[in-house]
């Protein structure tokens, strides 16, 4: 795995993490049809993975992964997530604002 996509699949998961341990607002955000508050989390790390030199083809792979994980996770140990399930158009929705939020952004200067 290329040094950049480690880090920043490091850093994604230090995120989720943080999110599922420590308790706050987002826990009580409701999923929307097909956008939502968390909507905002997907162009952050659309830029993130941008600034970061992740590669399209390795953001959108990454984002359709977890977008199925979290599909799973739901369908099968509902207890280990918090809010309500995403339909397919928010699933869609979150995918393509990570991908327009990675494509709007400058490449980082190396």
């Amino acid at each position: 795995m290329r040094p950049e996509l480690l880090k920043f699949v490091a850093r994604y998961g230090a995120y989720v993490a943080f999110l599922h341990m420590v308790r706050g607002p987002w826990q009580q955000w409701p999923k929307g049809e097909s956008f939502d508050k968390w909507t905002w989390t997907h162009v952050v790390w659309g830029v993130i993975a941008k600034r970061m030199g992740v590669t399209a083809a390795e953001l959108a792979a990454l984002c359709v992964a977890n977008e199925g994980a979290e599909a799973l996770v739901r369908a099968n140990r509902p207890d280990l997530l918090f809010g309500s399930p995403e339909g397919p158009s928010n699933m869609l929705a979150d995918v393509a604002v990570t991908m327009a939020a990675f494509y709007a952004t400058p490449s980082p200067e190396r």
